[in-house]
């Protein structure tokens, strides 16, 4: 059996090439990488190193030949490949590229899919430090270097969005920057290593959403604002319109009294028609005052005092009242805004909060309205309100939110409830 028969085909010629150049004295030493096949069929990976041993005549001896097992290390390196391939496809699908900084000599070296990512050539990648920030969007460089800082003194893993202007365009792309710090022998800075993800449309997209709520947030708050003028509306043709003509109605009621008084057959169905007109003149002024309260118009403190005199005319709750010494004047819209969120939260804790007092505080200064609603009852999971049946507070949040503030409630069981809301005064309205 010669070597032709044990070296793998696609290597023989090699190996023919390589013994015939050394038979003929071109080089003292062959060396190759080869595959052989085994008598089971098994395909191995060898090194061959073959050398001609010579005479003080320069006449060949003898030849010795050394073969080293590296079957081990080929599939390895096989291995290592096919890893390797697959990590830069796994980077190529999620756009994702990796990236060192030798802190030492500040050389900054890319993968090749970084290149990819921003279709560039690899000469025009940042070669060090500072040509890595000039790429970032000015305003936004005080983020890495901070980024970067808290690295260096902390040794922690970091992660920072931000954006940059594309080397060619001047377009603009969002990133995520992804870091840990590699220290030396001696526990010092080495080396900053890490991850480039370009996230761009996944900003593009973060955006269109916040823009989207926010125009859905707009929209929520107009049609409130036409409702509420519609209330108005409707309130005031109510009070006016229906109020007056059946206080007519009743005066009219009272004249037959007086001249039909002797017959008690007319007297007592005059008296049941004064009755039923008194009744629905009390249900006129309820409705009127539900569409739309009439405390509302002398002001956003009258209005809070009504709405406390309102809850305890009709539970045994105590509302206790700190409103401060100051008229707060703003406009009807926004009075408005403040007041179904305080009537909201007062409903709450009249239905479900088993208290027995509530202290409403109001205070305006610094530039914000300042209002708090808290109750000793019963409290609640704040996670429940990411139930359907918190659309209630969901809609105060949104109509807070409507106004440039921020609403937040603070509640565990059997602690009472805590609903606070700060808003920027003076309001500017968004009509």
């Amino acid at each position: 059996m010669s070597y032709h028969d044990i070296t793998f085909p696609d290597d023989l010629e090699a190996n023919v090439q390589g013994r015939q150049r050394l038979l003929a004295g071109e080089m003292p030493t062959f060396r190759l990488e080869k595959r052989y096949v085994r008598k089971d069929g098994q395909v191995v990976w060898a090194v061959m190193v073959v050398s001609q041993i010579l005479d003080k005549s320069g006449s060949v001896i003898y030849t010795v030949g050394q073969m080293l097992d590296i079957d081990t290390l080929k599939r390895v390196e096989q291995s290592l490949r096919i890893s390797q391939a697959g990590l830069a496809n796994a980077q190529r699908i999620s756009r994702i590229g990796d990236w060192e900084w030798n802190i030492r000599d500040d050389s900054v070296a890319w993968s090749d899919e970084i290149c990819h990512l921003f279709g560039i050539d690899r000469s025009l990648n940042p070669k060090t430090y500072q040509e890595v920030l000039a790429w970032v969007y000015p305003d936004e460089r005080p983020l890495v270097e901070d980024a970067i800082y808290v690295a260096l003194h902390d040794f922690k893993m970091f992660t920072i969005d931000f954006r940059i202007g594309h080397p060619t365009d001047g377009s603009q792309r969002f990133v995520c920057l992804r870091g840990e710090v590699i220290v030396d022998g001696a526990g010092k800075p080495e080396r900053i290593r890490g991850t480039l993800q370009d996230i761009t449309e996944r900003k593009q997209t973060e955006l269109a959403l916040v823009e989207s709520r926010q125009l859905l947030r707009e929209l929520s708050r107009h049609q409130k604002t036409l409702i509420e003028e519609e209330r108005k509306h409707i309130a005031r043709e109510i009070h006016d319109e229906l109020g007056q003509r059946l206080t007519a109605l009743k005066m009219d009621i009272s004249l037959l009294r007086l001249r039909f008084g002797n017959d008690p057959l007319l007297l007592e169905k005059l008296e049941e028609m004064r009755a039923l007109t008194e009744g629905t003149i009390s249900v006129v002024r309820h409705v009127a005052s539900d569409l739309r309260p009439s405390a509302l118009d002398l002001g956003l403190v009258p209005a809070i005092e009504w709405l406390a005199q309102d809850l305890e005319s009709h539970s045994d709750i105590c509302c206790r009242l700190d409103l401060g010494n100051e008229e707060i004047s703003m406009k009807d819209t926004q009075a408005t805004v403040v007041f179904r969120v305080v009537q909201e939260s007062l409903t709450n804790v009249a239905r479900h909060a088993k208290a027995s007092e509530v202290v409403i505080t109001l205070r305006n200064g610094n530039g914000q309205l300042q209002l708090q609603i808290q109750d000793d009852g019963c409290g609640f999971d704040p996670a429940a309100l990411i139930q359907p049946r918190g659309f209630g507070l969901f809609g105060m949040r949104e109509r807070t939110l409507g106004l440039g503030g921020k609403l937040q409630i603070d509640s565990a069981p059997t602690r009472g409830t805590t609903v606070s809301i700060e808003l920027p005064f003076p309001m500017e309205a968004k009509e």
